[in-house]
């Protein structure tokens, strides 16, 4: 059963797209250029949306918590560390 030629065997398994296994053999300084350009934009969109949230009262945990996939204290973790990189 799918050894390490089977469709999308990297390092993380069948959870990938064959073409980004193709692009990562074939170009790697091209995805590595272009998970340095994503990290960069999912950073600045995690900060802004941070501060985007409602915060008359203080965010919603909760709701953060079930938006996130997280426990309510990883949700403020994560939220914090976002703020402190702005």
């Amino acid at each position: 059963m799918g050894g390490a030629d089977a469709p999308g065997a990297g390092p993380r398994g069948g959870d990938r797209p064959e073409v980004v296994d193709a692009v990562t053999a074939d170009e790697p300084l091209a995805a590595l250029r272009a998970v340095t350009a994503l990290g960069r934009l999912t950073a600045r969109v995690a900060t802004d949306a941070t501060f985007s949230i409602d915060t008359t009262d203080g965010p919603q945990w909760d709701t953060v918590a079930q938006a996130l996939g997280v426990s309510e204290q990883a949700a403020r973790s994560r939220l914090t560390r976002y703020a402190l990189r702005r």
